[in-house]
Formats: structure tokens, sequence, C-alpha cells
């Protein structure tokens, strides 16, 4: 049946001809006659697709009407419509009376409603011109190109373009089209005469993004809950407050609609699709109504006293913390609920090249993160990164978190997301309930730092001022004395902490054991509850009275299960391995083996680690994780054997446990030739089990990096200036890469002709005895490797034989290993005595030095005395002429004097002016010396 009116003698005979309907919308056809009842139909029958009212709107002909094509002189026949009751018909005739459009929506009226002109007017994402003519010029058979250059230009406001799709003003976001079966675009496209191009659109993985990077390997181990909603109500926060409450609460809150049991403005029918602009309209509605119910759920249930805040983070950057530290990428979730407690705290930065602040939030002090999202704008793997890159961050920088929730709040449905270790979970609640959300919101920001997923046996103390951590204190109760013990926090900030969210969680405490007066390391890790390895608590039990293995104080064997044992929903039960976390208390050592300080001290940490881990595979458990990061240097002034130390005993596993695995176990850069074999080996290949062959290769390969990556203590050698042999060597450490590391090491441990591994050393700081050290322990480690190639290539029984044999030579293996490394030592050793007893000599010659010259000096002092005797004896014998001199010059003044008083006496009698003249002239001084005459 035809689908288009034949043009009449008023029409335009150029005007091509309707597209015919597709079968699947058959049902949905309107009668020709009534055009107005049939526009009043299109507005009260909720339809099924957007393609259905194109359709109707179309076929919908009427004088005046500037949607329609040129008039038919005869319309069609069209058969009933079974949509359409008898009561809708009785209405059609007061419509059809009506001669004008009202009542009827022309066809950019219905993708673009009256009621949000003013929205999209002013929105910014909108198209800024629009035409007046909702069709385009009808085309001749003569203008095909033209035609295409038309279509695929298509501008706003022409029938095929129906605003928020694709293309709209560069610069929007991305929309997508809500029926992927069969969109209008297909219509339009298969049924028109004019060859239709529309815009190309490439299709673009909104994981690309590189904000999403740190994120991407989170991502896998993902659970949809597929539980009944019922039950997901009855198990999700269903304890937080009571029932009653909730019923009181929604009674009295103007923003609960209690006729249709639902909040006010949200899970509204929505008949048409939204535009980017649109979207951008409904969202914020969304986030204003939505953040209005949430402030008033925690004002009237929560009693939070200023301790829980929801707070609009959408232009607030929230830095991010990877292991470089504190970056310039953040997020902007819509909400975020502040917190105040002990576990939280004030950000003191805004990022990494900016000033403090301490009057915002972060990362640090938040509870949750929340979302405001259309979902037709924004694709569910998109909505799940964004959650997986909040969670990462609070995880990462609130160390004693357990598990992270986070909340999409959409116009369709409410998604509660849950991570932790072994993944996460995402439940989704259509048109969520009102008590249900109430519980949610109460839930994500409860006072009980538990029931938030945090771990309260980690406390902290915050400064009154700053709001920033300045003590705390850490509890663990022991499994074996069952006696809970608090120690102190050595600093607030743990010492290591493995970022991301799906892992081990290792995160390590500096403690101080005030009642011991000792320093402590206090290890917070997840296992597999169903892993064949012995747990790492067990493994150090076993290797407490070992020198050269860390020494276990206290330890606590479960502390929290994932996957059920957070009371969030059991679904995922039977798909992800559930983990368990303990807690370790063991005595703190030195640094890792790259905080050496002397090649002397480097080799003893080495040997006296390979000593320790010798005595524990005879003790029945094997490492299984030898690398630089996981032996730390011993003390200062530590006895022979506790000078290195093996931790980090997670891999550790009983011998008798041992089976053949592919998997490989360890660090990339230490990993044995076997156990790269091993895992990329086909289905048919030998498997070799993990042994102590495979560890002492490792200690083989600690040894060399070292020795290629430092030109001494805390002297690392940049990447560029590495020779290549040792570039490549380091190119291959990397996950995915193990093909090219194992053939690396083949050419360079297994080749035809033994290669020279100093080669590659910086002979200016290592001795010629760490060299030596370093080809004996080549050409040992050579053997080994070639060993377990030749029994992997033997049969069956007779590789069982082979095995058996090398076992017995299990200690013979250490000892080779040990003797080598005793003997670089004793020559390090001797080197530095003898440069001590140069030092001596030296410091002799120098004491000898000194006496001949303080022999000169006392030589030259007897030479100055002789001299100063002489001198004072000539001295006091001119002293002595002048007293000799001075004395008869005394006699002659007696002599003198007598004369004077003689001549005095004779000269009296001549009278007394010619005495007293006499006495002028010659007149006796005091000290009885005879002056001259004046």
């Amino acid at each position: 049946m035809s689908a288009s009116p034949p043009s009449g003698a008023g029409g335009d005979p150029r005007a091509p001809a309707l597209p015919k309907l597709p079968t699947k919308f058959e049902t949905a056809k309107k009668p020709a006659t009534a055009q107005a009842s049939r526009n009043k139909s299109a507005i009260n029958v909720p339809y099924k697709s957007l393609a259905t009212q194109l359709f109707r709107v179309i076929y919908s002909i009427g004088d005046g009407d500037q949607n329609q094509p040129p008039a038919a002189s005869t319309p069609p026949v069209a058969p009933k419509d079974p949509m359409i009751s008898t009561e809708t018909k009785d209405k059609r005739a007061i419509i059809n009376a009506t001669p004008d459009r009202k009542g009827r929506l022309a066809l950019k009226e219905l993708c673009n409603p009256e009621t949000n002109a003013t929205i999209q007017k002013g929105d910014d994402n909108q198209p800024e011109s629009r035409l007046e003519s909702s069709h385009p010029t009808p085309l001749t058979a003569h203008e095909p190109l033209a035609a295409e250059e038309n279509a695929a230009q298509l501008t706003p406001g022409s029938p095929l373009h129906c605003p928020g799709s694709p293309p709209y003003r560069p610069g929007s976001p991305s929309y997508l089209v809500p029926s992927p079966e069969y969109s209008w675009q297909d219509y339009f496209a298969e049924n028109s005469p004019v060859p239709i191009r529309f815009p190309a659109r490439k299709f673009e993985n909104p994981l690309d993004n590189p904000k999403y990077r740190h994120v991407l390997c989170d991502l896998d181990k993902h659970v949809i809950c597929t539980s009944n909603p019922e039950t997901r109500e009855r198990t999700i926060y269903f304890g937080i407050t009571r029932k009653k409450n909730i019923d009181e609460f929604l009674q009295f809150c103007p923003y609960f609609d209690r006729r249709r049991m639902a909040w006010e403005g949200v899970y509204e029918f929505r008949l048409f699709p939204s535009s980017p602009g649109h979207s951008k309209y409904e969202v914020s509605q969304l986030t204003h109504r939505f953040s209005n119910v949430i402030t008033s759920i925690m004002k009237d249930l929560g009693n939070y006293n200023g301790k829980r805040e929801l707070m609009d983070a959408s232009d607030t950057p929230l830095y991010h913390k990877e292991a470089e530290g504190m970056i310039e990428e953040f997020s902007s979730p819509t909400f975020v609920i502040r917190a105040e407690g002990p576990s939280f705290e004030l950000p003191s930065h805004k990022g990494p090249s900016q000033g403090a602040r301490r009057d915002r939030f972060g990362f640090t002090n938040i509870t949750t993160c929340i979302d405001v999202v259309d979902r037709v704008a924004v694709s569910q793997a998109e909505i799940h990164a964004q959650q997986a890159v909040y969670a990462r961050q609070i995880f990462n920088q609130q160390p004693n978190r357990k598990f992270v929730r986070t909340l999409v709040l959409t116009e369709k449905d409410v998604q509660l997301y849950h991570f932790d270790r072994s993944g996460s979970l995402s439940s989704t609640f259509p048109e969520c309930p009102a008590h249900t959300f109430v519980r949610i919101i109460l839930g994500l920001s409860s006072l009980d730092e538990e029931v938030l997923g945090l771990d309260t046996s980690i406390q902290w103390t915050l400064h009154p001022k700053t709001g920033e951590k300045n003590r705390g204190t850490l509890t663990i109760k022991d499994e074996e004395t069952k006696i809970s013990k608090t120690y102190d926090l050595r600093g607030v900030d743990p010492s290591f902490v493995q970022l991301g969210i799906i892992g081990r969680g290792t995160t390590c405490w500096p403690i101080w054991d005030g009642e011991n007066q000792r320093t402590l390391l206090a290890k917070d890790c997840y296992r597999y509850e169903d892993s064949s390895s012995t747990p790492e608590f067990e493994n150090l039990k076993l290797a407490r009275d070992i020198p050269g293995c860390v020494f276990m104080v206290s330890y606590e064997a479960n502390r929290g299960e994932t996957v059920d044992g957070f009371d969030f929903c059991p679904c995922r039960k039977h798909i992800v391995r559930k983990q368990v976390l303990s807690r370790i208390v063991m005595e703190e050592h030195g640094k890792d083996l790259f905080g050496f300080t002397s090649e002397l001290q480097l080799f003893q940490a080495i040997r006296d680690a390979i000593l320790g881990h010798k005595k524990l595979l005879l003790k029945g458990a094997i490492h299984r994780d030898v690398h630089w990061s996981n032996i730390v240097l011993g003390k200062a002034g530590a006895p022979l054997g506790d000078r290195g130390v093996l931790i980090d005993f997670d891999m550790a596993k009983r011998v008798d446990k041992l089976t053949e695995s592919r998997w490989p176990t360890g660090h990339y850069q230490s990993l044995a030739i076997a156990i790269l074999r091993n895992a990329l080996a086909r289905s048919q290949e030998k498997i070799l089990v993990h042994d102590w062959l495979d560890e002492l290769e490792s200690f083989f390969y600690i040894t060399a990096t070292i020795m290629y990556e430092f030109n001494g203590p805390h002297n690392f050698r940049d990447r560029e200036t590495l020779p290549p042999f040792v570039q490549e060597w380091l190119e291959t450490d990397r996950r995915g890469h193990l093909k090219e590391n194992l053939e690396f090491k083949k050419r360079w441990i297994l080749s035809d002709k033994p290669a020279d591994p100093a080669a590659h050393v910086d002979a200016h700081y290592w001795s010629t005895h760490s060299l030596d050290l370093l080809r004996d322990f080549y050409v040992l480690v050579r053997y080994m490797a070639s060993e377990k190639e030749r029994i992997r290539s033997l049969p069956e029984e007779k590789a069982v034989e082979e095995l058996h044999v090398l076992r017995n030579e299990l200690e013979g293996h250490y000892d080779s290993v040990i003797y080598i490394f005793d003997g670089a030592i004793q020559d390090i050793e001797a080197d530095l005595e003898a440069f001590e007893d140069s030092d001596h000599d030296g410091e002799s010659r120098d004491v000898e030095d000194k006496d001949e010259t303080d022999g000169i000096k006392s030589k030259f002092e007897d030479e100055d005395e002789d001299e100063d005797i002489q001198g004072k004896d000539k001295t006091d014998g001119i002293k002595g002429e002048f007293e000799d001199e001075e004395e008869g010059e005394q006699s002659q003044d007696l002599e003198a004097q007598g004369q004077t008083h003689g001549i005095k006496r004779e000269l009296e009698d001549e009278g007394e002016d010619e005495d007293d003249e006499v006495f002028a002239v010659i007149r006796p001084t005091k000290r009885g010396r005879i002056d001259g005459v004046l």
C-alpha cells in the first residue's frame, strides 16, 4: 500500500513521493482523515519510538500546515488504528471542526517542545540559527549531486535533523540515540528516493580518555548485581534506621510527592529524548532537586551536628595522588559529603604548585562522591570508570580504608557502587523507592566510621588549628595471646602504601613499642582465602628463630573479608575470589638494598639473606619472591647472619605443597629462566616446580642489577647512560614482556659462549673483588640453569630421578654461593685493613717527622738559651763595670765632698760673700755626685 498521497493538479510535479514505512511500524499508521484528531492522539498516546512519532506527524495533512507536502486531491484510505478508542474518535469531531492548527504539533515542535523553548534558546549547546521552513527545496532527478551535497550538509531545522542528535554545534557533549534497534535516520536513509548521507559518527571508546589510565586494570573484576531489588533493599543499610523514622520524615518532607510516592520532579515520564542542551538543563534540575532531598535527609534524620555536610563539588578540583605524589590531575564530582572525625583531615594543598588550603575539602576528608548524570548522554562504561577514579583516590588518600562506596543519580534510577580489594559491584535501583534512598544516604554519611569502610583500629588526633593529623595509634589483638595492645604511630603517614583498588592493598605503619623501647613495623595485607599459598604469619612463625629472616612479634589473622564480608550484596560470592585482611607486627630493620652505603655492606647483606633463605628452606618453606626490595639492611652493629634480612613472605609456600604451575611468582626482573619457560610453555610441554635453584638465580639478578645501575652508594646511574645491554634488560622488566624477558636471559645465561657479566659494570667504584664475585656467581648460575633445562628435555621418569639427585646437592649449591661471597667479603675487608694500616704508617711517619722537627726545634731552643746566657753574662759584666764605675765615682764624690768641706772650713773665715759664691758653684747632689757648673 502506498504510504504517500499522490500529487494533485495544484501540487509540485517535482515533489518526491514520501518514503514507505517499514513493516515494523505498519500497525502504528493513522487514518488520513481528521488531521487534528490524529495530532491530538499523538500527544495523548505514549508511542514506542521516535520514528513512530515522526511518521504520524509527517502523515498528518491539513490546510496551512507548513510541514505538509503539496495537497493531494484524493487522500489515501488507511486502515483502522487499533490503538484509538471510541472515546477518542468522539473527541476528533470537535477537533476537526477547528480550521486552524491549534492542538497540533509541527515536526520541529515535536522534536523541540514549546514548554522548553526558553531553555533551548538560552542553551549554549544549541544551534545558533534555524531555518524558517521545515522542508528543503524539492530536488529533481537531474540534480543528484546537489542533493547529495545538501544531504551531507544538513542544517538545523530541516526535517531530517532532530535537535540534539548529530550534527550539532561542535563542542557539545556526545549524544546517544535512545533507540539502538531502529533510528529515524535509518528509516529515512533506507526509503528516501534521493541518496542521503548522514554525518558519520566515529565510535570513540570513552575509556581511552587519559584520566582513566590508572583504573583500567581495576575495571575488569566488576559485577552487576542481579538479585531481586526487594532483596537488596533489605540488605543494604537496612539497619541504619527504623522504618518508623523514615515514614515520619516522608510525611512532612516538602520534597516528597505523597501522591506519586516519589521525590518531587524525579522519575517523571519524559515523552521525547532531550538534546544535549536540554540534557544539560535536565541534569541541572535533577542536581537541584537531589541536593534539596539529600540535605533534608541528613538534617532531619542524621543529627550530625556539622560533622557531615553535603558539598557542591562541581566547580572544586579534588586533586589526585599517585606514585609520584600529588599531581595536577583532579576530579570534580557533583556532590561530596564532607566529614570530620579521627580518620579525616583537611587537605593541606590545592595542588603540587599551589599554596595550602585549610577551609576546603578533598579526597582526604570526604565519605563518598555523588554524581548526577544523564543516562542518555553518558555511557554506562564511562559512569563505572569515573566512579573507579573516585574510589582509587579515596583509597590512596585515606590509607585505613577497607572499602569505598559511591552513588550515581540519574533521571531513571539510582546506582550504588561498591569497591574493595576484590573488585567492584554495582547495584541499580530503578526509580529508587524513597525508603531505600533514605537508607543509602544515611549509610554513606554515617558517623560510624566502620559503616563508611574505615579501619577504626587506626586512629589519629587532629591539630586544633590546621585540622591536620599530628598523632596516631594502632591497636592489634594478638592471635596467640588474645591480648590487645596499642602502639604509637611514628608519624601520621604509612611508610608504604600499595596504590590502587584491586590487589593485596599492602600498607606498612612504623610504630613505637614504649614498653620494650623498640621500633616495630605493622603490616596490613590481604590474601586470597582459597589460595594454596601459606599465610604469611604462618611462614613467619616458622622463621622466628632463623637469622636472616624478619622476626614476627604478633599477628591478627582476620580483620575483615571482601565479597560478602562488608554487608553489601552476596551475588558475587561465587564469581569473585574472596580476600581476607590480616595484620602482622614485626621488628623493623634498615632500608632495602638500594640504600647500601658500601660494597662491603651490600655483599654482607646479600650473603646473610642467602643463608637465611637456605635455613628457611631446610625448615620446609620457600620464599618465592626474591627481589632487591624484599631484602633489607640489618641494624647498625648487627651480628653475623642478621646484616641482611629477608622480608615479605606473602608468596612463600610450604615445600610439601609445591606443584607445577604456569603462573610466574615474583618480580619480573628477577624471574628465573625456568619460571619464564613455565609461563610460556605449551600445553604438552613439561612444567618444572619452582625450587631453590630458581631462587639462587634470582639472587644473581639482584647482585647484577645493583652493580649495573649504581656507581656507588646513592649514586644511581641515569637510564640514558646505561649500556645498551642493561637498557634492554630493564625494558623487559614490565608486565606482558615475558617472552622478551626469557629470550634476553637465554642469550645471556644459556648462550654457547659464556658472557662476561662484569663487562657492563662501571669499574670506577666497584673493586676487582666485586667484579670477580659477579663472574663466579654467573658461572654457578649458568650451571644451575643448564641443569634445569637438561632435566626439562628428559622423559618424565628420568626427569624425576634427576631432580631427586639434584635435591641431594641442595646444601652444596648454597654453600658454593656463600663461599663466593665470603671470599669477596674477606678480600674487601683485607684491602680496607691494608688501607687503614697504610694510614697508620702514614701517621707513624708523621710522628717521626714531628719528633725530628721537635729535636731540631729543641736544638735551636738550646742554642737560643746559650746565646741568651752569654748575652746575659755580657750584660751582667757591662752592668758590673758600670756599677764599679759608679762606686769609683761615689768614692770620688766622697773625696770631693771632703775636699769641699775642707775648703769650706778654710773659707769660713774669709767672709760670708765668698762663702756663698763658692757654695753656689760647687754643690753636691742628693745622690752624692757632683754636678757641673750650671
